[in-house]
């Protein structure tokens, strides 16, 4: 007789796959992570410079003579730029969550994702006022924001994370899958003047630092097979 192990409630919170963390490894990444956070202030400020500024605003000033003469163009940077929203993000992030709690019976694991988006939403904030940049006010189609681009950081970070858990596809490829599309939602902040060329390249950082740091804390998970793969069968008795 077939014998199907039931998924008690208490197993929602553990897991065996913790007790293949490398904790040497893993702070490591904490430690690359924090070093990462640091060259980001710094390069907020760095964007500050006068001479850095001039360059950035002849650059967006391009960009929006290139794409605002044409009303077509607009609209779809409209639509476009609307992937990174925060409240769509959050969406998107508790629906992946879903799917890992799903997939491995576990609930750990969708902690940890729709954490890292609400982490990076609080660090966005506390960057921009710990670097305190500019916003442009010339040429704005919508709402503009300060350094860095929260928008395109979520769409790396949510990028990175459908490619790694649904598709399972290898973390150096799901990064640069992640980069093209931040780079597009980035485009779009562009054409719509809502942002900085600088603040763009700053959102593509923190979203990769975010998804670098997030794809090792799941690692147990992502190098575990599925739950309901590990179920096991007796043979019949007679």
């Amino acid at each position: 007789m077939i014998n199907t192990k039931e998924l008690k409630p208490k197993e929602l919170f553990t897991n065996s796959s913790l007790a293949s963390y490398k904790l040497p490894a893993l702070s490591f990444s904490i430690l690359i992570f924090i070093g990462q956070s640091a060259m980001l202030i710094v390069f907020g400020k760095f964007t500050l410079i006068d001479r850095i500024k001039n360059v950035d605003e002849r650059i967006l000033n391009s960009i929006v003579d290139l794409f605002q003469s044409n009303s077509i163009i607009i609209s779809i940077a409209e639509t476009a730029t609307d992937l990174g929203k925060t409240q769509y993000n959050y969406y998107m992030a508790a629906t992946i969550a879903a799917y890992i709690l799903i997939k491995f019976k576990n609930i750990l694991p969708a902690i940890i994702i729709f954490l890292s988006m609400y982490f990076l939403v609080m660090y966005q904030k506390v960057t921009s006022n710990l670097v305190d940049g500019s916003i442009p006010t010339e040429d704005v189609i919508g709402i503009a924001g300060p350094f860095f681009s929260g928008g395109v950081a979520r769409v790396v970070l949510l990028t990175g994370l459908i490619c790694i858990t649904v598709f399972k596809i290898k973390p150096n490829n799901a990064y640069k899958i992640a980069i093209l599309l931040g780079l597009f939602e980035g485009l779009t902040r562009l054409a719509l003047a809502r942002h900085w060329p600088l603040d763009i390249i700053g959102g593509l950082f923190a979203g990769l630092a975010i998804l670098l740091l997030t794809s090792k804390l799941l690692e147990p998970w992502l190098s575990s097979k599925p739950k309901h793969n590990q179920t096991g069968s007796e043979p019949k008795s007679n």
